[in-house]
């Protein structure tokens, strides 16, 4: 699993989008989290008796499995969002991804996720600032995930927000512009706090200049995980079979 994390505006969906193309054209197995999750979750309703026939039940399915898993971080979660319905829906929805990959995903699938764990809990733990319990809450993450943390000055995110199609952020929309970079500059201090104490628990992170243009964020980005990669299938070209004489 690799999860892409940043200020709004620094180009996560996109890369991972990029990405996903590049790497399956390598022959690598590369999916976006919700395609992945999709797959693994069509596949297990033969499997698991929760399941059979009943294919809706798949994110429910997924956030209980994370919940057994990750009880801890599941707890925090979901007490930080409670009061926010939509910040709990999407956050649940993250976990059941998650909670489903991590028990049943098979070997050799990478997962790329363009907004996961960290990026959540660094924003939800942005008023609080750099304290303990930001150590703490960032040690219950789950191993075995890359980290890919693209790196952006707080203007030029909020710059690059108010051009793009979608806007700005929706909790940012009623601010002034003076407000709105505050609040990027303090989510960018806990994006790279976050970043560092992954790295200090034995984590991969992988830092990407996201100034760069497009092309050479992607290319930089593919260089620095190919090694970290399960090996690419490599796909033969079928044998012409010999006609008779």
């Amino acid at each position: 699993m690799v999860e892409f994390v940043g200020l709004p505006g620094c180009g996560k969906s996109t890369l991972a989008t990029r990405l996903e193309k590049q790497l399956c054209a390598e022959g690598y197995r590369a999916r976006g989290m919700r395609n992945a999750t999709r797959a693994v979750s069509v596949g297990l309703q033969d499997k698991v008796g929760f399941l059979r026939r009943r294919g809706e039940r798949a994110s429910l399915y997924g956030c209980f499995v994370f919940a057994h898993e990750n009880p801890k971080l599941f707890e925090w979660m979901f007490r930080t969002s409670h009061d926010d319905f939509v910040a709990l829906i999407w956050g649940m929805e993250a976990l059941s991804q998650i909670g489903i990959l991590q028990k049943h995903g098979p070997e050799g699938l990478i997962a790329l996720n363009d907004e996961g764990f960290m990026q959540r809990l660094s924003w939800n733990l942005m008023e609080l600032g750099d304290g303990p319990e930001l150590a703490e809450v960032i040690a219950l993450l789950p191993e075995g995930f890359v980290t890919v943390h693209l790196t952006l000055t707080p203007e030029i995110a909020y710059a690059r927000t108010q051009e793009r199609r979608k806007g700005v952020p929706v909790p940012l929309r009623g601010d002034t512009d003076d407000e709105a970079l505050r609040k990027f500059s303090r989510y960018d201090v806990m994006l790279r706090r976050s970043a560092e104490i992954r790295r200090s628990c034995g984590n991969v992170v992988i830092d990407i200049d996201a100034e760069q243009d497009e092309d050479s964020v992607v290319a930089t980005t593919a260089a620095a995980l190919r090694p970290l990669l399960p090996p690419p299938v490599v796909k033969t070209a079928p044998r012409k079979r010999k006609l008779p004489e």
